[in-house]
């Protein structure tokens, strides 16, 4: 089996209407067959960025161009073709839906996903999630999972009938916190989480005009996880399909240990590092972000990666293996990697993927990794 990902949105902003969110299921299983049968339990939303208006447009361009294709790639005068940006396949699980129109095929699938895994409550992963509960309803109830501070934050700063109506009390969105590294199922026992926690950069206080300090809006955050009360905590999800016990490891917006100083990323990969070594291939890739191009001062990141940190960060991985596997000769050949987040530039016109992507390979030749990186494109599919 593998898992099939179709990138609802793929950017880290600015543009608004792009950014992230992974429409996530086993290859295996149709759409066609999902709405069909109601197959509730086969769906999961990584993060909700982006939501119903992309997914209509997906399948609208599948319908009608019967090829994959991305509202990115004529953004930029150097885009290259879509399957320049893959290792990985690339598909069209859309392109033979039957529906009257697009919008009723995309509302046949978005009542059929049930479930959101949201790593960090940043506008960028959660926008849509928050105008599509317009139309959440009692008889297709959405369960939103993510640790203590994004719930909180949701229930607290979003859905608090100001910024947005309660959805939570009107019984069509539940809430629902879970502890990091603790495992748990969703989807009646189908699909097996483990949550990590990760640093998305140090927190700032916010100055006002007169120079007076607001303070931080993470109070909840500091006070549970105080040995890290000076960063920000996203999340990472370790997604098993129980029927096979295939995994993938999908990230939310983090730094490198090297900027941190801390060991959040390093445990995940010691955590994971048995997964790759035992040879069953189980683990099918991982989703994390790159956001910005080499050469931006670390000051400027905010809690994000460039080609260089990402390959640090994988090459302790490669270190955690060979921890387990000395005598190891490449132990993270064929692993997919799969970039998200990638920022849109303010002053230049030139495609970003293009030159993360270039970096990377030449860094992950240079170090003799063996990984197979792609781009994640905003709707795109691929299957890993």
């Amino acid at each position: 089996m593998s898992f099939e990902l179709t990138f609802l949105g793929s950017s880290g902003g600015p543009l608004e209407g792009t950014t992230c969110a992974i429409l996530l299921k086993p290859s295996n299983v149709e759409y066609a067959d999902i709405v069909a049968g109601k197959l509730h339990d086969e769906l999961v939303c990584i993060d909700a960025g982006s939501g119903l208006a992309q997914l209509t447009e997906i399948i609208y361009n599948e319908m009608l161009h019967q090829q994959p294709t991305s509202r990115l790639s004529k953004y930029y005068p150097n885009s290259l073709p879509v399957h320049s940006y893959y290792s990985a396949e690339v598909t069209t699980p859309f392109k033979d839906l039957k529906a009257d129109s697009c919008f009723q095929a995309s509302q046949g699938i978005f009542n059929c996903m049930s479930t959101y895994l949201i790593t960090h409550p940043h506008l960028d992963h959660i926008s849509s999630l928050v105008i599509n509960s317009a139309s959440f309803s009692k008889l297709n109830p959405k369960t939103v999972y993510g640790s203590i501070y994004t719930v909180s934050a949701l229930q607290n700063n979003v859905f608090n009938g100001i910024i947005w109506p309660n959805m939570p009390s009107f019984d069509i969105l539940k809430l629902v916190s879970r502890d990091y590294w603790k495992q748990f199922t969703i989807n009646n026992g189908k699909y097996t989480i483990t949550m990590f926690d990760l640093s998305h950069g140090e927190l700032v206080k916010h100055e006002s005009k007169k120079n007076g300090t607001i303070g931080t809006t993470t109070l909840t955050q500091e006070a549970q996880y105080s040995h890290q009360k000076k960063h920000y905590i996203s999340s990472a999800f370790l997604i098993s399909y129980n029927p096979t016990n295939d995994l993938i490891l999908i990230f939310g917006d983090f730094e490198s240990d090297l900027v941190s100083k801390l060991d959040n990323n390093r445990r995940i990969w010691r955590h994971i590092a048995p997964i790759i070594t035992s040879g069953e291939k189980k683990l099918k890739g991982i989703v994390l972000e790159c956001s910005n191009c080499n050469g931006y001062p670390e000051a400027e990141l905010y809690g994000h990666l460039t080609p260089s940190y990402l390959i640090s960060e994988l090459l302790a991985l490669e270190a955690a293996c060979l921890e387990i596997s000395p005598d190891s000769v490449r132990p993270l050949e064929g692993l997919n990697i799969i970039i998200n987040h990638v920022k849109e530039p303010i002053l230049v016109i030139l495609d970003p993927r293009q030159k993360i992507l270039h970096d990377l390979n030449e860094q992950n030749k240079l170090e003799n990794l063996g990984l197979n990186i792609s781009i994640g494109l905003n709707g795109i599919s691929i299957k890993l």
